[in-house]
């Protein structure tokens, strides 16, 4: 029986790379019984999974370096894991793959564990500013955003910066400080200007 399960995993059973195991692994990891809705703050963007038999949500956020060290502390409070050393793993009610990309942290993170979500939610999370992300870049000549930095903007940037209140965005500013340049970008463009 071992051996027909293992050649039906190859043959049918789709590898999820980023969390080095199978889709039939997260449905294990994720039954329908252990969900319930949920219903938090719109930042960090929460994917709601169960149409793919998966019941629960998903997390894909990049972190600065101290909120990096927030989200560790959750996830050891909860887990009793230290992500530091392990950076890929599926258990029940939790996947989590934290890798390097975009010059910095990003944490990729399912779970159905509402308590979990709260507590990311009051704990306030920070993406890096682009200027930090992008130094190269000049605001003024980004034109039509394609490839990396487009697939940047939109997933990473975008949900994080529109969650913002005018004096969040403010504040986020006196924090980072933006040269001039991003700075108008940010509260001229229309892109986000119809947010505020």
């Amino acid at each position: 029986m071992k051996i027909f399960m293992k050649l039906f995993k190859k043959i049918f059973d789709k590898k999820y790379k980023l969390f080095n195991c199978y889709w039939s692994d997260l449905k294990k990891s994720f039954p329908r019984e252990k969900y319930s809705k949920y219903n938090g703050k719109i930042f960090p963007e929460k994917i709601d999974l169960s149409e793919s038999n998966i019941y629960g949500y998903s997390i894909r956020i990049m972190l600065t370096e101290e909120s990096y060290l927030i989200f560790r502390i959750i996830i050891q409070n909860y887990y009793k894991i230290d992500i530091l050393n392990e950076k890929q793993f599926v258990k029940a009610g939790i996947a989590l793959a934290v890798t390097n990309e975009f010059r910095g942290i990003v944490v990729n993170l399912i779970t159905n564990n509402n308590d979990l979500l709260i507590e990311i939610d009051k704990s306030n999370l920070y993406t890096p500013p682009p200027w930090i992300v992008y130094p190269n870049e000049d605001p003024r000549y980004l034109g039509s955003l394609q490839g990396e930095i487009d697939y940047w903007f939109y997933f990473i940037w975008h949900p994080f910066w529109n969650s913002l209140s005018l004096e969040e965005k403010k504040n986020y500013f006196r924090k980072t400080k933006p040269n001039r340049y991003w700075a108008n970008y940010l509260m001229e463009s229309p892109i986000y200007k119809e947010k505020l």
